[in-house]
């Protein structure tokens, strides 16, 4: 496998698990359905990341993350929910 496929399947692979991720959490999904989706075995997943854990960081770190990089976009969000809200309360999430 030349780099630029070894690229190709691990932005397929963080691709599918951003999709997935979103659409039924992270708990729900675990690397079997990752690798089920994208149609590829669960060894050539952790071929390019360890664990699911590594998954997860990768994703993270992807600009399209829906995961909070830093505490100032938290607050950030939080306030425009709030302003949004007509209300002080602090929004509920996964933070």
């Amino acid at each position: 496998m030349s780099a630029t496929e070894k690229i190709d399947m691990k932005e397929r692979i963080l691709a599918t698990a951003d999709r997935l991720f979103y659409l039924q959490g992270i708990r729900a999904i675990g690397v079997d359905t990752i690798a089920a989706e994208i149609g590829i075995s669960k060894r050539t997943l952790y071929n390019h990341f360890p664990s699911k854990d590594a998954l997860i960081s990768a994703r993270g770190l992807r600009p399209s993350s829906l995961c909070w990089s830093t505490a100032q976009s938290r607050r950030t969000w939080c306030a425009t929910i709030r302003r949004w809200r007509g209300r002080r309360s602090r929004p509920r999430g996964c933070f």
